[in-house]
Formats: C-alpha cells, structure tokens, sequence
C-alpha cells in the first residue's frame, strides 16, 4: 500500500510504503492506523531515552509506576505544545537563557 500526504496544490509532501497482512481494511483507515502507532513508537522512544529512562526506573508497584508515567507525559506534553507553540512567547520560551557564557 502507497500512503501520500499531499500539498493544497497536489504536491507530494511525504509517501510511505506500507507493507501489511491487514485484510478488508480500507487504505485510509490502515494509514490512520499506521501513523498513531508511530506517534505511540516516538512517545515509547522519548519516555525510554530522551530525558525520561523508563528502564531504570525502580518503583516497586504498578501504582508508583503509573504515577511516575503520568508526571513524565505530562512534561512531554508541555515540551511538544512549546516546541509547536508559533506565537512570542513560545518562542522566547524556546531560546536558551542568557547565561553570560559567549
């Protein structure tokens, strides 16, 4: 299966080759499928490596662990809203302090 996302113009701006054994699935819907289980893979990648390593977190019940997880996507949340944030004041809070340091 060929999955595009096209431009206003009819411009290809991104394609993806699907290789699936889903049957009786229309395309749009497996493609819908395939791109929220990448947004779960990337949110998976971050929690586990990017500031966040799940895997050496040592909390010894599953309600210390579903705390933990929360507080940790929470702070994903308010990075990816900052980081899409277009107006003034996500981009200043995007810049780096002003340390001193050249």
């Amino acid at each position: 299966m060929v999955s595009r996302v096209l431009n206003d113009d009819g411009g290809v701006l991104a394609q993806w080759l699907l290789l699936t054994n889903v049957k009786d699935v229309d395309a749009a819907t497996l493609a819908l499928w395939y791109y929220w289980r990448w947004q779960i893979e990337c949110f998976f990648k971050l929690v586990k490596s990017a500031g966040h390593p799940l895997e050496a977190w040592q909390q010894e019940s599953a309600l210390a662990i579903a705390k933990r997880l929360l507080v940790a996507s929470m702070a994903c949340v308010t990075v990816w809203e900052i980081a899409a944030d277009l107006c003034p004041v996500g981009t200043t809070a995007r810049k780096p302090p002003n340390c001193g340091y050249s």
